[in-house]
């Protein structure tokens, strides 16, 4: 059988009839011309006893010399009764089903899953934002069953290189969460990420500096006497009297401030605390608290903000500012403004006159148990009352004794 019958130039200045027409160039392929002058390449075959016509697409796009390489490809699978067609369709499908099947796909149905789960804007952005800064330029691309787990601490190490050890920790439980997916979806059949958290430096915790109980009325009688803003000094006191977080006591609005019922309290909604709720998180306030509110009250009550910045009233003051008074008090190193909560953890659990759960609700802890967790917010709320009373007046005498 004569073969490689054309070349380009015969190709180029065959011309267009009327009807359709073949010029061939051997073993079945030959180039389709159309009455528009548009011309295809095509091979005509024959397979189990079926005829089949191939397409290559379009001269010039497709050169006569690549034509020819596809055609011999094809032919050879031919000789060994395979339709190069058919193979063209299952190699399609199996790379749709390798992209459905990649790290990517499969991080992005996670987060499809999970998202609502999520309460704040601001959680969802963070793990979407590190999934695609972090983790998707290095495993992206993977097939999810042929990640190992030395590629996962490649990709964990590269954020830790950057100084950002608690970013690398995260990065490494979204993609074992995103595996554990994986696995339950039937994309592979274990978690490469799961052994690796021994492979990164271990991250130490810096805790907020805090004072003993034999030292807090010492600090709380200085306090009483410091000169400078009294906004700080309010901030200081209260922050002592409801075991708040500084950002949640300094974010504070008035319109959470209760001070005229029986029983006042300050109730801050779910998605300005650090766990982010549904539900608000109630403080009851103690005498001692109400008269610093009533007093702060004359100086911003005509605002939104509990804690006016100096230089910019819509804006409260800094933690900073806060710490930075309790430095100038010379406790510089040894308390903080979020210390407060360590010294009221510290003082109501070893009082041994509440329960764990009360106390623990009232700093905003998060219960393990969540049918206990649930069943405690409303049952521990009249003792949360009498304990915060409790701890102002043992804070009162604290502060006598060191007179």
């Amino acid at each position: 059988m004569s073969i490689n019958k054309l070349t380009y130039r015969k190709i180029q200045t065959a011309k267009p009839k009327n009807n359709p027409y073949k010029i061939f160039d051997g073993r079945g392929l030959y180039v389709l011309i159309k009455p528009n002058g548009t011309k295809y390449w095509r091979m005509k075959y024959r397979i189990k006893g079926k005829e089949k016509l191939r397409s290559y697409g379009r001269f010039p796009e497709i050169s006569l010399d690549e034509v020819r390489n596809l055609a011999s490809e094809d032919l050879a699978l031919i000789r060994q009764d395979v339709d190069p067609i058919k193979n063209d369709f299952e190699s399609r499908n199996n790379e749709k089903l390798e992209a459905k099947n990649s790290f990517q796909f499969v991080a992005s149905e996670w987060i499809e899953k999970r998202i609502f789960t999520w309460k704040s804007e601001k959680h969802k952005a963070d793990v979407i934002r590190s999934i695609e800064l972090d983790i998707l330029p290095k495993l992206g691309s993977i097939s999810i069953k042929d990640i190992t787990p030395v590629d996962v601490l490649e990709c964990v190490r590269s954020i830790e290189e950057r100084g950002v050890g608690e970013t690398a920790y995260r990065a490494l439980q979204r993609i074992r969460s995103i595996f554990r997916y994986s696995i339950a979806t039937g994309r592979c059949l274990s978690n490469p990420a799961r052994d690796l958290t021994p492979a990164l430096k271990k991250i130490i915790v810096k805790h907020h500096p805090a004072l003993t109980e034999q030292k807090i009325g010492e600090f709380l009688n200085k306090l009483e006497k410091i000169q400078g803003s009294k906004f700080t000094k309010i901030a200081l006191e209260l922050i002592h009297l409801t075991a708040l977080r500084p950002k949640e006591l300094r974010f504070g609005r008035w319109e959470e401030i209760n001070l005229e019922e029986e029983n006042p309290e300050w109730r801050i909604p779910g998605e300005r605390m650090k766990i982010k709720a549904d539900k608000e998180h109630i403080v009851p306030l103690s005498k001692q608290a109400v008269v610093l509110l009533k007093d702060l009250r004359s100086m911003s009550g005509h605002g939104e903000i509990l804690f006016t910045g100096r230089n910019n009233p819509a804006r409260p003051i800094s933690e900073n500012t806060m710490n930075k008074a309790i430095a100038k008090m010379g406790y510089k190193g040894l308390h903080s403004s979020h210390g407060s909560r360590t010294v009221f953890s510290t003082i109501s659990n070893e009082s041994e006159l509440w329960p764990v759960d009360a106390i623990e609700l009232q700093l905003d802890h998060k219960l393990k148990d969540k049918i206990r967790a649930a069943y405690s917010r409303g049952l521990y709320l009249k003792q949360r009352r009498k304990l915060m009373q409790w701890y102002a007046d043992y804070l009162d005498e604290l502060k006598l004794k060191e007179k």
